[in-house]
């Protein structure tokens, strides 16, 4: 079985570790250790090429910019510095302004100072504040509406949750009306040493079928799992998809079952033959 070394290099992936990750999962024969590596390769191309963050771009245009204010702050001083220099009636001017200023500016300070001084001071009021009576607050808690997730949702969370995450979920079908209900799924058959896992697919959907049951599907439903494989027309070589092994289960019959056991459960005895299909390339000789 690949899952422990999926499990390893999804753990590595979560550190960071990608080439250590990689190098696990080429060893691994399965479809799906291929679509991490694509993903891995392409979560690198896309580190490799992060652009440089505005902040610092935008640190940079500053400190170009930099040179050129000090610039010109300089250039300004000297032509101030070299215009008095050369027109001497002109700093005379300027200082004989400044002067004016300054006897004006202790004129009118005078001058406020000797009104300040006649006026009488004026009655002061007195403010008395009456506190107005406390209010104590209330608050109220009002619960927020929490979404329900669609049966879809329900159903790929339970997959994941008994540990088949790593097979996709490839068809899944509800039709929850008339009766009973039907409920469809097809997912890739896992595979063994010597080829596909036929006895690890009937536990599998037995213990699927068992958590639809516990989870709310447990009123007049029945559930049709499939386990599929590709095979190979000997006579044309062709490449096809089809059902290895398809058991179709009701909840009344899971009702009679200890789910709490599914690896002594015998699936053919509880289904019957007619709700039991093997593909008859996977059939023992």
């Amino acid at each position: 079985m690949s899952k422990a070394k999926f499990d390893a290099a999804k753990e590595l992936i979560q550190e960071g570790k990608f080439d250590e990750a990689k190098a696990i999962l080429k060893t691994i024969d399965h479809p799906q250790a291929r679509k991490w590596e694509a993903e891995l390769n392409a979560k690198e191309n896309s580190l490799a090429l992060e652009p440089l963050p505005t902040e610092v771009k935008k640190s940079r245009r500053n400190l170009l910019r930099l040179p050129c204010v000090v610039l010109i702050m300089a250039i300004s001083v000297c032509v101030v510095v070299l215009f008095f220099a050369v027109n001497p009636e002109s700093r005379r001017t300027v200082e004989a302004t400044t002067t004016a200023r300054a006897i004006a500016l202790r004129a009118t300070e005078q001058t406020r100072a000797t009104n300040v001084s006649l006026t009488p001071p004026a009655a002061s009021a007195t403010i008395k504040f009456t506190p107005d009576p406390s209010l104590t607050p209330t608050i109220t808690n009002t619960p927020r509406p929490t979404s329900t997730p669609s049966p879809e949702q329900k159903i790929t969370s339970l997959w994941e949750e008994l540990g088949f995450g790593i097979w996709d979920i490839e068809r899944l079908s509800i039709n929850d009306i008339g009766s009973p209900k039907l409920l469809a799924m097809d997912f890739p058959m896992p595979e063994g040493f010597s080829g596909y896992d036929v006895g690890l697919s009937e536990t599998m959907m037995l213990q699927m079928a068992c958590a639809l049951y516990q989870n709310g599907f447990d009123n007049d439903w029945r559930f049709q799992l499939s386990a599929m494989v590709n095979l190979v027309s000997r006579a044309t070589g062709q490449e096809s998809r089809d059902d290895g092994l398809t058991i179709r289960i009701t909840t009344e019959q899971l009702a009679r079952v200890n789910c709490e056991n599914v690896f002594a459960i015998d699936a053919v005895l509880l289904v019957g033959n007619e709700n039991y299909s093997l593909h008859p390339a996977l059939r023992e000789p």
